[in-house]
């Protein structure tokens, strides 16, 4: 029983310092992409705009040292460390965000740094504490979570925000509509992978335009649904209605998008031009996971619910 409980603990600390791990690198990639906008608002030189770079290099390379000594003294208290280490960034942030000042720019990057110097030193004590015997993996898994706040963050929390409301909003239909999501991504990166397409951070975009349009997508045909089943009685004519009358507002948007992306793609060059490919295929599968897949298990949860509410 306490190997047991010890298991379930070594899992949720692991869950635990790769979402928070995530976070840390996915706040610290959004520090080069904010700069540009903060250096056009405050009309800075660029020598300011360097000295912001630095001060955040200096705080998180400058303190690193420092905060393992603190989470060695203070290793009982490594959670509190932890959670305030993510703390950190929003109040990082909120320097940044709410005062239009550059000495609060740099205090805000400053502080983003020190949330990096003093999130690492008790995350990986704490895995070397925890597995002892299998130290490499966490610490592996750990490395995944920065790899992936660095590129994918992004994408990976709209989505599950996407899946969350979506399941919240249309309940057991909302879970068709995140299968038929979860289809669309798939499709996209197997179409890329056979065309051979670098994922740069213009794809990834186009990734994330596409699953916003995939959404959109469902949310018309549910709600065009929603509002034939007030008149119709037969579950399965209220559907079957709400597919036909839906399609033509989802294929206009999905249309002039893609004909958007063809343009993108001629007179493009580098990066548009593979924003522009990721986003035109994605379209096409968004069509498709939307209108075969999501439509047939839609169709199949009606008749087996022909003669009960369907909730929508």
């Amino acid at each position: 029983m306490t190997e047991l409980i010890i298991q379930k603990q070594r899992q949720v600390l692991l869950i635990f310092l790769f979402i928070g791990h995530t976070g840390i690198h996915w706040f610290k990639q959004m520090f080069p992409v904010i700069l540009p906008y903060i250096k056009q608002d405050l009309e800075l030189s660029n020598v300011e705009a360097a000295t912001i770079v630095t001060a955040n290099e200096v705080a998180s390379g400058g303190l690193t040292v420092p905060s393992g000594i603190v989470a060695d003294k203070y290793y009982k208290h490594r959670a509190i460390i932890l959670g305030g280490a993510v703390g950190l960034c929003g109040l990082a942030y909120f320097f940044v965000g709410f005062f239009a000042n550059y000495l609060f720019v740099i205090l805000g990057f400053m502080v983003l740094g020190l949330a990096s110097a003093v999130w690492h030193p008790p995350a990986q004590s704490s895995l070397s504490t925890f597995f002892p015997d299998k130290r490499g993996f966490a610490l592996a898994w750990h490395g995944v979570g920065a790899s992936i706040g660095a590129s994918i963050g992004p994408l990976l929390i709209g989505f599950i925000l996407v899946i969350i409301y979506m399941i919240f909003r249309y309940r057991f239909l909302g879970i068709i509509a995140d299968l038929a999501l979860i289809t669309n991504l798939i499709l996209l990166l197997w179409i890329l992978t056979i065309l051979e397409a670098t994922l740069s951070l213009p794809g990834i975009a186009g990734i994330i335009l596409t699953v916003g349009m995939a959404v959109d997508a469902n949310v018309l045909i549910f709600e065009r649904i929603k509002e034939e089943m007030k008149t119709e009685k037969s579950n399965i004519h209220a559907f079957d209605i709400g597919y036909k009358k839906a399609q033509s507002a989802v294929l206009d948007a999905n249309v002039t998008t893609l004909i958007s992306a063809i343009i993108l793609f001629f007179l493009g060059s580098g990066p548009v031009k593979g924003f522009a490919v990721t986003l035109g295929i994605g379209i096409l599968t968004t069509l498709f996971s939307a209108y075969f897949f999501a439509r047939h298990l839609s169709s199949v949860y009606v008749k087996n619910n022909k003669n009960n509410k369907v909730n929508l």
